[in-house]
């Protein structure tokens, strides 16, 4: 069996390095939309990871407790989609107009 010390290390490690990443493209280009959402995102991927932290499988004493934020982590993990819509628009359609059907597929 794996180590719970070392998987654990391996959520938080991952936790950091996207948060380092999305600090790094908001650093580059910080009125950029794009660099915005993508920070959003990482945050929100951040969520998930601390969600997966909180999972039966892992050892009792390492498992995060997030009851009290459990709706905020779960609408954040599941705009994850969505905000990834919104940067791929933002990415490689620079200088168009926002569709409001992807808003409205946003919104659903």
């Amino acid at each position: 069996m794996l180590n719970p010390l070392l998987l654990f290390t391996a959520q938080v490690v991952a936790s950091m390095s996207v948060l380092l990443l999305a600090a790094g493209y908001l650093k580059t280009d910080p009125l950029a939309a794009s660099s915005k959402i993508f920070a959003l995102m990482a945050d929100f991927i951040v969520f998930y990871l601390v969600n997966g932290m909180s999972s039966p499988h892992i050892d009792n004493s390492l498992r995060i407790d997030h009851s009290a934020a459990g709706l905020v982590i779960t609408l954040g993990i599941n705009a994850i989609c969505g905000l990834f819509m919104f940067y791929c628009f933002l990415i490689f359609q620079e200088q168009q107009r926002f569709p409001a059907m992807l808003g409205v597929a946003f919104a659903l």
